[in-house]
């Protein structure tokens, strides 16, 4: 393809393949961080004073969890480097809570990707499978 449109499809790949170098420069960060993951927030069902409640999806492991983030505001579609521990959900009744950060010190996130570029990453890798 040449001419404009082919000058967009290759601008297009060059900055989803940015993206990517991103997302894989911070796992890299992430398993070098002991005691960090990676999540990809999947819904925020809210957003409170103290923090935001969401479905997460880990990075390593491909598992979801409901996710408290004490002190901090995500989005959906984002990827988040986390310091996290699972506890039990007084509200949801589960024990397998992952909760980031704590309510009486730090918010627990070290990192947080935009939904953008996540899904440029996820496009890139989609076209080299």
């Amino acid at each position: 393809m040449s001419g404009l449109f082919g000058w967009f499809r290759r601008r297009r790949e060059r900055g989803d393949a940015a993206a990517a170098a991103h997302l894989y420069f911070v796992r890299g960060r992430v398993a070098a961080t002991p005691g960090a993951a990676l999540v990809h927030v999947l819904q925020v069902y809210q957003y409170a004073a103290r923090g935001t409640k969401a479905i997460v999806r880990d990075d390593a492991s491909g598992y979801a969890f409901d996710a408290w983030f004490w002190w901090a505001r995500v989005g959906p579609g984002q990827a988040v480097a986390v310091h996290a521990g699972a506890g039990w959900g007084p509200h949801t009744q589960r024990d397998n809570v992952l909760y980031v950060g704590q309510e009486n010190g730090a918010s627990g996130v070290l990192e947080i990707l935009p939904a953008g570029i996540v899904a440029r990453a996820a496009r890139h890798a989609g076209r080299h499978l």
